[in-house]
């Protein structure tokens, strides 16, 4: 059963990051039924991107240390944990155009 009250903060950033997936998801046609290729494939880091009709979105994930990988110009991190090339430490990033 999912908790919604009396989070530990690492509890709390995690069902913020899931909520905020989710508006992402509610906005963009391409994670729900889009078209997946792989752009990056590494034994602890993967990118992929989801493409439908128009629209366009780039997901990282990343279990090893800090990577560094950047979207095509016009894309941003709609969950807010990658910034400047970079890919955080055990962090999955969604980057959208706004």
């Amino acid at each position: 059963m999912q908790r919604f009250t009396g989070l530990t903060a690492a509890e709390q950033k995690s069902l913020s990051n899931l909520q905020k997936a989710g508006t992402l998801r509610a906005q963009h046609v391409a994670l729900r039924r889009g078209t997946r290729s792989n752009v990056v494939v590494e034994d602890y880091f993967w990118v992929y991107k989801v493409t439908f009709e128009a629209d366009e979105v780039y997901v990282a994930i990343n279990r090893d240390n800090t990577k560094s990988w950047s979207p095509p110009a016009g894309f941003v991190d709609g969950l807010g944990n990658c910034a400047g090339g970079s890919v955080p430490i055990l962090t999955a990033c969604i980057f959208v155009r706004p």
